[in-house]
């Protein structure tokens, strides 16, 4: 029974209520939303992302154009979904987060499987990562994939150039 359901008007008695695990993708969401794989902001004539990435949306878009220059217009809050992580963000291109955050950052290979997106073995944002992330924080990351050889909240892998970027809460199982 939920606190206080029991009848018997003593909730320290009652057991703890135990969320359901989240269970919904990221990619799923917006494919069921008519996800088409564009950034919505418009792409300049050097592949960068003018109006800036607004949400999950932008960031799964990120898998089709992993080469050029983007930046964060606002916090994005990923909780409530499991993200599956960009395969790639290349050498040469730049996220700038512009000191905004993105929250609920959650990775759960259960959910996601170890194929989703070619790089089973690597997780976070990216799973692979060989670009420049500059001003961008997480807030809240939770990630839980056993069998990963390598993971962080910004990327799996690679050989990133990092500048101002940061961690407050959450854990790397």
């Amino acid at each position: 029974p939920i606190d206080g359901e029991d009848g018997d008007d003593n909730d320290e008695t009652d057991p703890p209520v135990v969320e359901s695990p989240i269970t919904e993708s990221w990619a799923d969401y917006v494919n069921s939303e008519g996800y088409d794989g564009v950034i919505s902001g418009a792409l300049g004539n050097d592949n960068s992302l003018s109006d800036g990435i607004d949400g999950p949306k932008d960031l799964l878009a990120l898998n089709s154009k992993p080469s050029g220059t983007y930046k964060l217009n606002q916090d994005i809050d990923l909780s409530g979904k499991i993200w599956s992580p960009v395969g790639s963000f290349n050498s040469g291109a730049t996220l700038d987060g512009q000191g905004y955050s993105i929250k609920g950052l959650t990775i759960n290979s259960t959910i996601t499987g170890p194929n989703s997106n070619g790089w089973g073995e690597h997780v976070g944002l990216f799973a692979v990562c060989n670009g420049t992330v500059q001003n961008l924080y997480f807030k809240g990351v939770n990630i839980t994939h056993p069998s990963a050889v390598y993971g962080g909240a910004l990327c799996g892998t690679g050989n990133p150039t990092i500048i101002d970027c940061g961690i407050k809460g959450g854990q790397i199982a």
